[in-house]
């Protein structure tokens, strides 16, 4: 049995391989005899020998016989985004700034991978409710309006982990999810269960989940 290396995250837009490496912090596609043996993994359809071929690679590497591989997340069918009161986020807004601030230092000062790492074990750290609860809607509303006073094009990754702070903070759930599309574009975004937040379907459209934390 094998599995992706660890720093290794690989889906498949249409039949083309697109891997994530985040110790290199790039992501590139599988082309010729590796893209087809990555391909064959991907479909759980890899011999022994193509297993092998992708471990001298150092795309994969032995493991138990455990199927731990990630489940896709869920397709988004709502957005707070959509039906957003701005007028709810107001008092939450100076602590969607502060958190968009101190997201964005944290993105600049970590790598890739040890981003992503103190993200798992945020994630995966068992709840604390720092405050009282407030909604999802609240949360969306004063990254709406974060957006209006901070200017977020291209800062999806900092700006999703803020809203994961905030929202882990007040008791939800969230996922943070990077997607890829060809030609090679990443964007990142966050979901509780189907429901997006601070994005739009537009804008996640068309991007197939790489990585969801």
């Amino acid at each position: 049995m094998y599995r992706l290396a660890p720093h290794i995250h690989a889906c498949l837009v249409g039949d083309t391989p697109v891997l994530l490496d985040t110790a290199e912090g790039q992501y590139r596609l599988a082309r010729g005899l590796t893209g087809r043996h990555l391909s064959a993994f991907l479909h759980n359809e890899a011999t022994t020998r193509m297993c092998e071929t992708l471990a001298a690679a150092g795309l994969v590497v032995p493991a138990p016989q455990i199927d731990d591989r990630q489940s896709e997340p869920e397709k988004p069918r709502y957005a707070h985004h959509q039906n957003v009161r701005l007028s709810q986020g107001w008092a939450l807004l100076p602590f969607a700034l502060i958190l968009l601030v101190m997201a964005r230092s944290r993105v600049r000062r970590l790598s890739l991978q040890r981003l992503l790492e103190t993200l798992h074990d945020e994630a995966t750290r068992p709840a604390k409710l720092k405050f009282g609860r407030i909604s999802e809607a609240r949360i969306a509303a004063a990254f709406c309006l974060a957006q209006r006073v901070l200017p977020l094009s291209d800062q999806c990754l900092p700006n999703s982990v803020a809203a994961s702070r905030m929202l882990r903070l007040f008791g939800h759930k969230p996922t943070i999810i990077i997607g890829v599309r060809l030609p090679i574009a990443a964007h990142c975004w966050v979901q509780c269960q189907q429901r997006l937040i601070g994005d739009s379907p537009e804008n996640v459209e068309g991007f197939q989940p790489i990585l969801a934390i």
